[in-house]
């Protein structure tokens, strides 16, 4: 491989004409540009060293969360009553486990992501602290709420129980929104600190899912599966695209740590917006999709490939895959096709798939053809 000292060199020994090596550079650039686009790349992993450390890190983070959740008491003398003396202490011990895993997360990343700037284990170490700090605040301060109220069985009826439940539950949607807030700051630290590019997500992720239990908190809310969530949820995910995409305009050409962060906004909007919308869709109803319901789902999935070839994209596309799959077999099973109607829909949305691939560049110059000159100068070009 040719360096630029190289290319220099040869021009003063006249081995090449200046004219010559402006050319080069040129080509070479624009040659890297496109194909940092077009394939979207990302750094994951250097070399098997960055597996090998990843391992190692994983081994010791285990150890970690197990020696934390050794310091225990008497974790046995809950006695369903609201005696303090004799409540449930489990949750407060095992908090310890989360942050023992996140202290050493944090340790670890000291040198292995803020010194050697290693990928994957970057990736493992914010996982491990994000874990570590919401499920360590979470089962401390539910703890408290149970020292102070008691604990009431899901399974429990009668008026009283059903109050009491419900409140139990707001308290837990406090809980949760406490430790989606403490974990979104540890989150924001850690890029702060380490600037490692998917410490965005998961900070504006854990900020997201604070609004969620914020708004549950507030209102009230305990049933967790109604329409409102899935709104809130759909809302939160297009914002988090439209931050991703702030991100994504500032580096068109996909060459610096900026393209990295949107790449993991994305893959964090997109699931947020799948889930919701196919959701509101009811395409988790399984059997009982309607063939209107799968028309509509597969229109909504061109739209989502036309968006991920616009924007150069493809987490929309690999989020709301599971659905489509799930749609199409309905449709297969609603007209009678029910044995092969699983290896039809693999076949047809893998084909698909491979085609679009295949066909990416070819596509997205057209579909770039059609958009307005402020909108298309202001994303990837197409290649």
């Amino acid at each position: 491989m040719y360096t630029e000292e190289d290319l220099q060199s040869a021009v003063k020994a006249g081995v090449i004409e200046p004219s010559a090596a402006d050319a080069l550079r040129g080509f070479v650039a624009n040659n890297k540009s496109s194909t940092a686009t077009s394939e979207e790349n990302f750094r994951l992993v250097t070399g098997f060293n960055d597996i090998f450390v990843t391992i190692a890190v994983i081994i010791m983070l285990f150890a970690m969360w197990w020696i934390g959740n050794s310091f225990q008491d008497d974790v046995h003398n809950y006695s369903g009553t609201n005696d303090p003396d004799r409540s449930f202490d489990f949750g407060r011990h095992k908090a310890l486990g989360g942050f023992f895993c996140a202290a050493t997360a944090w340790f670890l990343a000291e040198y292995f992501v803020r010194v050697r700037r290693m990928a994957l284990p970057s990736i493992v170490l914010l996982l491990a602290l994000v874990i570590g700090v919401f499920f360590g605040v979470n089962l401390y301060f539910w703890d408290q709420d149970y020292t102070q109220y008691g604990y009431v069985y899901k399974y429990d009826d009668g008026p009283a129980v059903k109050a009491q439940l419900a409140a139990q539950t707001i308290r837990e949607n406090g809980s949760y929104a406490l430790a989606a807030l403490l974990t979104s700051i540890t989150a924001a630290s850690f890029w702060f600190r380490m600037r490692a590019p998917i410490a965005i997500a998961a900070a504006t992720g854990m900020a997201a899912l604070t609004i969620l239990f914020g708004i549950f908190y507030f209102t009230g809310t305990t049933a967790f599966l109604a329409i409102i969530p899935l709104i809130l949820m759909l809302c939160c995910g297009i914002a988090i695209f439209g931050f991703a995409m702030w991100w994504d305009v500032s580096d068109i050409s996909r060459t610096t740590q900026r393209s990295d962060i949107a790449f993991w906004l994305h893959m964090l909007a997109a699931p947020m917006i799948a889930h919701a919308l196919f959701g509101l869709i009811g395409v988790s109803d399984g059997d009982r999709i309607s063939t209107a319901a799968v028309i509509l789902v597969l229109a909504l999935y061109t739209l989502f490939a036309t968006i991920a070839i616009i924007v150069d994209r493809r987490a929309l596309l690999v989020s709301a895959l599971a659905y489509v799959l799930i749609a199409m077999t309905a449709l297969f099973r609603n007209f009678g096709v029910i044995e092969l109607g699983v290896a039809f829909t693999a076949f047809i949305i893998g084909s698909a798939l491979l085609l679009l691939s295949a066909f990416w560049p070819i596509i997205r110059r057209s579909i770039m053809k059609l958009l307005p000159d402020g909108i298309s100068s202001r994303l990837p070009k197409a290649a």
